[in-house]
């Protein structure tokens, strides 16, 4: 049922701004913050991340421009510094909320499940929005 509400929030999203997002400078952005599991490495989400990017393909979610972002310097609101050099960003650039949409669909799919699996294993994830990109030219 959780799905089912979900795929028509998508359709209803999508049918509804699908017009105003045709410009390049209305994106849609995810991103989530996450921290590393104990003895696991960026290296290890590299390649979750780039199954991840697959998947996408695969699934025809568009143009999606995707990044991984790994601490360099400075501290977030609720960071120590003991743990900065653990967190990291993971953003996911999709072209319209359908795009978005259909990358959501593809977690459901058993590859989508695995990948998310894996991610779990590596790290925690505890914050994540969606935003609206607008490129002032």
């Amino acid at each position: 049922m959780r799905l089912l509400l979900i795929g028509a929030f998508i359709l209803v999203a999508s049918v509804g701004t699908g017009q105003a997002q045709e410009n390049e400078s209305d994106r849609v952005v995810e991103m989530w913050t996450c921290t590393l599991k104990d003895g696991k490495s960026v290296e290890e989400v590299e390649a979750i991340y780039a199954r991840w990017l697959r998947l996408l393909d695969e699934v025809g979610a568009g143009e999606v421009r995707s990044f991984l972002f790994t601490h360099l310097v400075g501290a977030q609101e609720r960071q120590n510094e003991s743990d900065v050099s653990r967190t990291f960003l993971y953003v996911d650039n999709f072209p319209n909320i359908a795009s978005w949409g259909v990358a959501k669909q593809a977690e459901a799919t058993a590859a989508g499940e695995g990948v998310l699996t894996s991610f779990q294993e590596l790290s925690t994830c505890d914050s994540n929005a969606l935003y609206r990109s607008r490129r002032q030219n």
